[in-house]
């Protein structure tokens, strides 16, 4: 493909496995492209995607923004200064995770990131805010390619989740939300009063597909991670919606031409 492309992964519903859907989209992503791949953590309330593989700097967002500031990054190195590189290749940019941190991250910052991210790294994944679109995630969502929405199998979380797209929808994200995907996270072998089949025509009405992730034991705990770890099924699933999620990728340079 042409140029780059960003994906925000999203979620109006905490506790669904959005941190785990991005580092695992991540992973497999890296795993199969022979080019870079990167995960930026987007979650002003919670960052924990840098937890997800073996850090290898304590360094991220906010050191690199402020090289930024200071004209101080002009190739790929002086990103990597930044990242931790996970044995799949998919590389971390962690944001901070300590309430003491005195630097709120804004849109422009997060913007700013995004636009030099571009210039060197053809996939990019933003894990973003949970519950309520913040300013933060709003923008992430307003210069991404693509979305991919997480949500647990369960009516709640499907309520949740289709209200977000409506609000998306209504705010102009409308080409958005017709060509993201869904993922139903930690589904059980076997389900009980829900009814997900009706749930997953739910959300195929309303966006491009859906796909399921079955439940893992390894994915659990929400800690380190690799793909090599999951069940056979797990990492078939992971390999099916990254597969979905580059659906997309040809999409978009469709449309880009005819217009």
């Amino acid at each position: 493909m042409d140029g780059s492309r960003v994906i925000a992964v999203a979620s109006s519903k905490g506790g669904v496995g959005k941190t785990t859907t991005a580092a695992n989209l991540g992973h497999t992503f890296a795993a199969f492209r022979t080019d870079r791949v990167i995960a930026l953590d987007a979650n002003p309330d919670a960052a924990g995607l840098a937890y997800r593989i073996k850090r290898e700097t304590a360094a991220g967002v906010n050191e690199l923004l402020t090289r930024l500031a200071g004209d101080q990054v002009h190739g790929y190195q002086d990103i990597r200064l930044f990242t931790s590189q996970a044995t799949s290749r998919l590389e971390v940019l962690s944001s901070p995770d300590d309430p003491r941190v005195s630097r709120t991250l804004e849109t422009h910052d997060y913007l700013r990131v995004l636009d030099t991210l571009r210039h060197y790294f053809t996939v990019i994944l933003a894990d973003c805010g949970t519950g309520s679109l913040g300013l933060g995630t709003q923008g992430i969502i307003q210069s991404a390619d693509q979305l991919v929405v997480v949500t647990a199998p369960s009516i709640d979380a499907a309520r949740t989740n289709s209200s977000m797209l409506s609000w998306l929808a209504d705010r102009g994200h409308g080409r958005l939300v017709e060509n993201a995907v869904v993922v139903m996270n930690g589904v059980p072998p076997r389900m009980g009063p829900v009814n997900l089949p009706a749930i997953e025509r739910h959300f195929a009405q309303r966006v491009r597909t859906v796909v399921r992730i079955p439940w893992d034991t390894h994915l659990e705990t929400g800690a380190r991670t690799a793909l090599e770890d999951l069940a056979p099924a797990t990492r078939d699933a992971y390999l099916h919606l990254a597969a979905s999620v580059a659906d997309g990728f040809r999409s978009q340079e469709r449309h880009a031409r005819a217009h």
